[in-house]
C-alpha cells in the first residue's frame, strides 16, 4: 500500500468548501463521513497529515478554523459550516452491521447543524459554532507544521490566534485560580465517553434529578451527559454561574497536559518567529505543568488521574486510561514519575495489548474493548492520535524503541483494518467511521516506524 497516496485520496475525498453568509469563505478536511463538520483538536491533527504533501491546505485547515475565533481569544470545539446535500459512495458496512464492506453505496447527508447543537450553541454569538472547547493543540500542531514546512509569513499570522485561545482558557477555565484549567462537557476533553467521567455524570444526575435513580448503563450515561448541555444551555453559557452549580467541573488530565505541552511548544515557535510574548507562553508553560505534575500526580497509585470538583472539594477519577500517559509529554516529569508510566506502558495486563495503546488500561473493571455497536467510546480501543501523540513524546526521551513499537504497531492497525475511527486493541478490528481523519497520522508516525 501506497501509505501517502491513500490517505491524500480520502483526505481528497472528504474536503469541504464554500462560502458561509456571515464569515466568508471556509475549506477543511470533515473527519469522516459520518461527521461533516469541522472539529477543533482533528483540525490540528489534519494540517499535520496534510503537511506531507499540501503545504497550502494544511495552512487553509488552521486558517478555516480561526476564522471563527472571537475577539476574545474563544475558539470552539466544532464550526458548523453550511453544505449543500451530498451524495458519496462508501462500503455497505459503513451503514449495514455485518454489510459487505467491498461493496459500495451511496448515502446522502445534509443538515445545518448536528442534533445536539441547540444545547451546545451560545446564544450570545453567531449560531456557526458550538460553545464548548477542545484540547488546545494548537502550538504542538504549529511546531509540527514549522518543521515539515519551515517558516512563513501565513504560519506568522497564525501564531497570536493560538496565542489568544491559550490565553481565554487560562482566564475563563480556571475558576479556582489553582492553574489548572476545568471542562464543563466530557466531549470538550476530545475522550467523549471515558469511565473516568462515570462518577462525574452520577454526580451531574443527583445534581439535576435527571435520571437520578438509574443504573449506570450505556443509554444513561448519554443522556446524562446530553443532559448537563441543557443545563449550561439555561444558564445561556455564563461561566461563572455554571461553575457555581457544579454540575460537571473536571480538572482534566488529557486537556491540561495538553495545553501545558502546547503553550511550551507555542513558545519554541515564537521564539523563532521573533515574538516578545513567547515569554508569557513560555511562563504559562511552567505554571500549567508544575500543577499537573504536583496537584494531577496520585501518589499511592502512581498514576496521573483527573480531578471531579463535585462541591468544594476535590476527587480523583481513579481509573487508569490513556490520558495517564500523556505526562510522558512535559518537559520536567519527575524521573519517579516517567518510570511509573513507561512500567504501565509496557505491562501486558494494562496497556502493552497486542495492538496498543488502549484507551483504558485492561485492568480496570470498566475495560471495554469491542468495536462493534451498540458501544459508547473510548472506553478500550485504541485510538492513532493517542498513539501519535506517545510515539512522538517516547522519542523525544529517548525512548526510541518504545515509540517505534508504538509506531509500528499504528501502521499494523491501519494495514490490518483500514483507516478507521478506533481499533480493538487485542485483536485489531476496526470500529467506528471508515477513513476516519486523524487516523491520516500513521503517515507521520513512517519514518520513526522505520528505523533500525
Amino acid at each position: 500500500m501506497n501509505l501517502r497516496e491513500a490517505v491524500r485520496a480520502y483526505y481528497q475525498a472528504h474536503r469541504q468548501e464554500g462560502v458561509h453568509p456571515k464569515l466568508g469563505p471556509y475549506r477543511y478536511t470533515a473527519p469522516s463521513e459520518r461527521h461533516p463538520y469541522q472539529w477543533l483538536w482533528d483540525s490540528g491533527f489534519h494540517a499535520v497529515v496534510l503537511a506531507h504533501w499540501d503545504a497550502d491546505a494544511a495552512l487553509v485547515e488552521l486558517e478555516t478554523l480561526f476564522r471563527v475565533q472571537g475577539d476574545d481569544g474563544f475558539v470552539p470545539h466544532m464550526v458548523y459550516w453550511p453544505m449543500p446535500p451530498v451524495v458519496r459512495r462508501v462500503p455497505e458496512a459503513e451503514r449495514i452491521l455485518g454489510g459487505d464492506p467491498n461493496r459500495l453505496v451511496p448515502i446522502t447527508w445534509h443538515s445545518p447543524v448536528p442534533p445536539y447543537a441547540a444545547f451546545e450553541a451560545d446564544p450570545r454569538r453567531s449560531d456557526a459554532h458550538s460553545a464548548l472547547v477542545q484540547p488546545p493543540i494548537f502550538g504542538t500542531v504549529l511546531l509540527r507544521l514549522w518543521e515539515l514546512l519551515g517558516p512563513s509569513e501565513r504560519l506568522r499570522a497564525l501564531w497570536p490566534r493560538a496565542l489568544a485561545l491559550y490565553r481565554w482558557i487560562r482566564q475563563h477555565r480556571d475558576p479556582d485560580g489553582d492553574g489548572l484549567v476545568s471542562i464543563l462537557q466530557s466531549r470538550e476533553s476530545g475522550l467523549d465517553y471515558s469511565p473516568m467521567y462515570d462518577p462525574v455524570w452520577q454526580h451531574a444526575a443527583r445534581r439535576t434529578g435527571f435520571l437520578a435513580d438509574a443504573a449506570p448503563t450505556p443509554d444513561t450515561l448519554a443522556r446524562i451527559s446530553d443532559r448537563v448541555f441543557v443545563e449550561h444551555n439555561a444558564d445561556r453559557w455564563n461561566l461563572p454561574a455554571i461553575f457555581r452549580r457544579r454540575v460537571f467541573d473536571v480538572e482534566d488530565l488529557t486537556v491540561n497536559v495538553l495545553m501545558a505541552r502546547g503553550l511550551w511548544d507555542l513558545a519554541r515557535v515564537g521564539e523563532r518567529l521573533g515574538f516578545q510574548e513567547a515569554r508569557e507562553a513560555r511562563r504559562w508553560a511552567r505554571a500549567q505543568e508544575q500543577a499537573v505534575l504536583q496537584r494531577l500526580w496520585h501518589e499511592a497509585d502512581q498514576a496521573f488521574y483527573s480531578l471531579h470538583h463535585p462541591d468544594d472539594g476535590e476527587v480523583p477519577l481513579r481509573c487508569l486510561t490513556v490520558a495517564s500517559l500523556l505526562p510522558l509529554g512535559l518537559p520536567h516529569l519527575r524521573d519517579s514519575q516517567e518510570r511509573a508510566l513507561l512500567r504501565a506502558l509496557r505491562d501486558p495486563a494494562r496497556f502493552a495489548l497486542p495492538y496498543p495503546v488502549p484507551s483504558v488500561a485492561a485492568d480496570e473493571p470498566a475495560f471495554d474493548p469491542e468495536v462493534q455497536p451498540p458501544r459508547l467510546i473510548w472506553r478500550g480501543p485504541t485510538w492513532i492520535n493517542m498513539n501519535w501523540f506517545l510515539a512522538r513524546f517516547l522519542a523525544e526521551r529517548g525512548v526510541r524503541d518504545d515509540a517505534r513499537r508504538l509506531a509500528r504497531a499504528s501502521l499494523d492497525l491501519v494495514q490490518k483494518s483500514g483507516f478507521r475511527e478506533y481499533f480493538h486493541p487485542l485483536t485489531g478490528a476496526g470500529g467506528g467511521a471508515f477513513q476516519f481523519g486523524w487516523t491520516g497520522l500513521v503517515l507521520d508516525l513512517q519514518d520513526l516506524a522505520a528505523e533500525s
